[in-house]
């Protein structure tokens, strides 16, 4: 069986000429997949000496899908769909879940971190494969946080802000020298949390905030849960507000990428200079200024 998928940006093209061919063997069988980046589009083979699109060979293509998303930072619309020759588009797109439409903020070669081509490998694919299911809801929820589904951005970024409670007990079960903190009574789990692993592993993502006050950041973060999550009504703490909630899921989207590229033990050289450029950007946005301003003037917390 032969399975080809081609992918283009709506508003763009993609780099290349670019191939990679891997060979994946599971106990559901052999597959050979190949990304062909040419012309300013994708395409991505997969075969396999198995019969019709079965679970398991499904499996095998969104563990490659969602992987290629962490190192692009979106999903590249579908344009042509085939099996053994069948053209199956239609029938690919009405299945395919709204999480997997990326949101306009995540689109251009900006958040694209690594480069496919440099990376994947087999093992790579499979430890992908392995982390995703431990993940599970955590990273469903992210990939509707970044996707085009029509949901007010403060409800985006408050279950965006909710998974690195999750995140940081997986962290630390991968990674035991990652210490979490123990929580008195009355004291928020999530942003004790996240005062952890924000310096451990985002100090280039958040530096100016760190600069500016790290407890008061993560405590607006916090209220700004509080109020989506608990359904509160009009209250006098800090929390984000407009154009705010839009930065801070560009940012908090680069957290959780890098994160897991830590976890899948992607080199730090691959990607460091891209992240770099993009919090650059994002720290020049002038809500993001306005936000840091107040910030550093210590707001109520």
């Amino acid at each position: 069986m032969k399975f080809t998928i081609t992918q283009k940006p709506e508003n763009g093209i993609l780099g290349g000429p670019k191939n990679k061919t891997i060979l994946i063997c599971s106990n559901t069988g052999s597959y050979t997949i190949t990304i062909d980046q040419y012309g300013g589009s994708r395409q991505i083979s997969i075969i396999s000496p198995q019969e019709g699109i079965t679970k398991a060979f499904l499996s095998i293509y969104y563990d490659l899908e969602t992987l290629l998303m962490l190192l692009d930072g979106q999903f590249y619309p579908v344009t042509h769909v085939f099996e053994d020759g069948v053209d199956i588009t239609l029938s690919w797109k009405r299945r395919t879940l709204p999480s997997y439409h990326s949101a306009d903020f995540m689109l251009g070669a900006q958040n694209v971190l690594v480069d496919f081509n440099e990376v994947l490998e087999p093992q790579l694919l499979f430890d992908w494969s392995n982390l995703r299911n431990e993940l599970d809801l955590i990273h469903k929820v992210v990939l509707y946080c970044l996707s085009s589904v029509e949901m007010p951005k403060d409800m985006q970024c408050t279950f965006m802000t909710e998974i690195f409670e999750g995140l940081s007990e997986l962290v630390h079960e991968k990674k035991p020298e990652f210490i979490l903190p123990k929580i008195k009574k009355g004291d928020s789990k999530l942003q004790n949390y996240l005062l952890e692993i924000i310096p451990a592993f985002g100090t280039l993502i958040f530096e100016r905030e760190m600069q500016c006050n790290l407890e008061a950041f993560t405590q607006i973060l916090v209220n700004s849960r509080n109020r989506i999550a608990h359904v509160k009504s009009k209250q006098k703490r800090t929390y984000l507000r407009d154009g705010q909630n839009l930065i801070y899921l560009m940012k908090m989207s680069l957290f959780y990428r890098t994160i897991l590229f830590q976890l899948l033990e992607i080199p730090e050289g691959l990607y460091k200079q891209k992240l770099t450029l993009r919090v650059q950007a994002i720290n020049d946005h002038k809500v993001t200024q306005e936000f840091l301003k107040q910030l550093s003037e210590c707001i109520d917390k």
